[in-house]
């Protein structure tokens, strides 16, 4: 009997919520549909049944708005109003409605609101909230601050007052609030930081923060959370120099041995700004071995003289002091596993930018010896190794090296990238068909830019193959491509001006244009590049090279030529015309860092 009992208990209760679900799925839709009257009728159930569910109130109440039934709303906030004492939204609620009959009593009734407070820091949040909720900002500032005196209690509220005074213009007391809550509690300056992030966009805005910096710190110029916020805003404005000298003094009376300014240069290199991110790791150096951080000062510099050069913002001296450095570094720290990383990249430097690529070969033999390095960073080694053969004009040795690692590492992203580099060779000796085999393969490669490069690729010997007089064409091509990556520039320029004198119409066209820009980036010609590109991704745009052209002009145009404004633009435009692009993340990162975001 008593198993009975329990039984027909839960049935009822399960049948009873049931009941509900079907209540409130066919309230809301009649709700979506606009049939307010029903769904009036469903959700006044609900709410009986639910008093205490917002959801079912603010339905209930849009259902009342949309028909007119001001004394039915009336009601229901007066009900609710009484009922839940501890929450004003219904009273607030109740004397906006009242405001469509007589706008008098409503205000009445909102002053009582904000009489009726007590010295209770949650009801006060509480009211506050609500008439924010309401859009009511005036009233709930005029809450915070009745709070604040009762009380008597002047720094309670900082944030929550700045985000107000933001969301009703006032900013000047939005700044002030928000400076006052870092100055009073260090725990609020990320939440601070967070809510003025959008006024940085803003001139005006953004100088009144600094002047306002200012004025506070000439009066504690020891404020460590004031700092923190000064440096912030410097770093918003991209003023790096500027937040060095504040991340100095801090890191000095800290103690933190250079841990603020590296953590600086960091972020100085993620946002492209090299020189400073290099000046910043050579104060820590200049500190001595001593230092805590001396050995990442010195990595991390070694890294960013490596970028600069990587993307293109380099003089001949330029890369003799790059060389210097990593040949000093291994003379400081060996050669070993533990420096595998900057050998490599010194080779990478011997054989592409310093033209010494019997040099960079030795080092590769070398870190292929070294015992004790991971065998996919030997892989890699030996990928650069037959790229650099490559480069000599050795055909031989490449193939060789590429195939033991595409054995090695059959089913791993390295293995494509091997058999990859083979069939790129294969194309450059004139081979296509062989090299259209593979690329076939690798178009369903598990990585995004391996399988990109191979439909690129691929594309090109398949679109421009056929006649005779075709492949004659794609041959003088292949060639240049060559001459290209060998730095030979001279060569390269014949070979596609004859392409363009004895086939005018071949469909190499556009290739042909941007290979020339690619030439011309080699040598830092940088407008004669800008030209270049600027034809194909306008005379080609319907061409698979155009996202790769907008990319490249912008690049050039934020690193090389310094015109951010033009940078900005065609990053946007490679965004919005060509989302589904290989570039479009990185663009879309850059696009944010021109914008004014910083990128930690």
């Amino acid at each position: 009997m008593r198993f009975l009992t329990v039984f027909f208990f839960f049935l009822g209760f399960s049948l009873s919520i049931s009941a509900q679900n079907n209540d409130e799925q066919l309230a809301q839709q009649y709700f979506n549909n606009g049939d307010y009257d029903k769904a009036q009728i469903l959700f006044e159930k609900l709410l009986d049944k639910n008093p205490g569910s917002s959801f079912f109130y603010e339905s209930l109440l849009t259902c009342y708005k949309q028909k007119n039934k001001t004394d039915l709303a009336l009601k229901i906030t007066k009900r609710l109003a009484k009922r839940f004492e501890d929450l004003p939204i219904y009273a607030i609620d109740h004397a906006l409605v009242l405001a469509e009959q007589d706008k008098n009593k409503s205000k009445k009734e909102l002053d009582k609101i904000i009489e009726k407070v007590q010295p209770i820091e949650l009801y006060i949040t509480k009211t506050a909230d609500a008439f924010i909720k309401r859009g009511m900002n005036n009233l709930a500032i005029e809450t915070y601050i009745k709070g604040r005196n009762l009380l008597k209690n002047d720094h309670l509220w900082h944030v929550e007052l700045g985000k107000v005074y933001a969301l009703s213009g006032m900013n000047n007391e939005m700044i002030d609030e928000f400076l006052e809550a870092v100055q009073v509690d260090n725990s609020s300056l990320e939440a601070v930081e967070n809510n003025l992030q959008l006024s940085m966009a803003d001139s005006t805005q953004s100088a009144n923060l600094k002047q306002a910096l200012y004025k506070r710190l000439q009066k504690n110029p020891t404020n460590d959370p004031l700092i923190e916020m000064l440096v912030w805003y410097e770093i918003q404005q991209h003023n790096f120099n500027g937040a060095f000298i504040q991340i100095r003094a801090l890191d000095k009376r800290q103690r933190l041995e250079g841990k603020r300014v590296y953590e600086l240069a960091q972020i100085a290199q993620s946002n492209n700004y090299f020189t400073e991110a290099i000046n910043f790791c050579q104060y820590i150096i200049d500190q001595g071995v001593a230092i805590r951080y001396y050995n990442e000062a010195k990595n991390l510099q070694l890294q960013t003289r490596r970028l600069k050069v990587t993307n293109g913002i380099y003089t001949q001296s330029d890369l003799q002091l790059l060389e210097l450095d990593y040949k000093n570094y291994l003379k400081e720290y060996g050669e070993s596993p533990a420096t595998a990383a900057p050998m490599k990249d010194l080779a990478e430097l011997y054989a592409y930018y310093l033209g010494i690529p019997d040099t960079a070969i030795v080092y590769l033999n070398k870190l292929i010896d070294i015992q004790r390095t991971p065998a996919h960073f030997k892989a890699e080694c030996k990928l650069m190794l037959g790229d650099v053969y490559i480069l000599t004009g050795n055909y031989w040795d490449p193939v060789l090296l590429y195939g033991q690692v595409d054995k090695d590492f059959k089913e791993d992203e390295l293995g494509q990238e091997a058999k990859y580099r083979n069939a790129k060779l294969s194309y450059y000796k004139g081979e296509f068909e062989w090299s259209q085999s593979q690329l076939d393969i690798l178009k369903k490669a598990t990585s995004q830019l391996i399988s990109n490069n191979s439909i690129e690729l691929g594309l090109l010997i398949q679109d421009n193959l056929g006649l005779d007089s075709n492949e004659e064409a794609m041959k003088l091509f292949a060639d240049a491509d060559l001459y290209i990556y060998q730095n030979k520039f001279a060569e390269a320029l014949a070979n596609l001006d004859t392409i363009y004198a004895r086939f005018p119409e071949h469909s190499l066209a556009d290739d042909i244009v941007y290979a020339k820009a690619r030439i011309y980036r080699k040598k830092q010609q940088w407008q004669v590049c800008e030209d270049l590109l600027e034809k194909v991704y306008t005379s080609f745009s319907g061409d698979i090279l155009a996202d790769n052209a907008l990319f490249d002009a912008a690049e050039i145009y934020e690193l090389n030529l310094n015109n951010k404004a033009k940078a900005k633009e065609l990053y946007e435009k490679l965004i919005t015309q060509f989302p589904g692009s290989l570039f479009a993340v990185e663009a879309r990162k850059r696009y944010r860092m021109l914008r004014g975001d910083v990128v930690n």
